[in-house]
């Protein structure tokens, strides 16, 4: 399993517009191929998302230089693209523990 951390300058919105955003755009990623989860996180001065990966292959195709330009193209930021290998798993709410996953 490969784990991705993306971060980037926070931007500036309106109330009620990152539910917004949220409900626009967290749906398309129900079909991007292996990719397991995605958290968006934040915390008013940094924003992103941490992206668990069934690959590291998966996760290079996702982020390719397209999509870096889409995004400096639709919200203005570079992100920093961070990849990890996940050898294990500890999941407290399923009470699983992943070893060499």
């Amino acid at each position: 399993m490969v784990v991705v951390i993306v971060t980037h300058r926070a931007p500036k919105l309106e109330p009620g517009a990152l539910r917004a955003l949220l409900e626009a755009t967290a749906p398309s990623y129900r079909e991007v191929p292996g990719l397991r989860r995605k958290y968006f996180i934040g915390n008013g001065e940094t924003a992103g998302g941490v992206y668990e990966w069934e690959d590291r292959r998966s996760a290079e195709r996702w982020f390719d230089e397209a999509w870096r330009a889409r995004m400096r193209d639709r919200y203005g930021i570079d992100p920093q693209v961070d990849f990890y290998e996940a050898p294990a798993l500890v999941d407290n709410v399923t009470g699983e523990l992943l070893l060499d996953c």
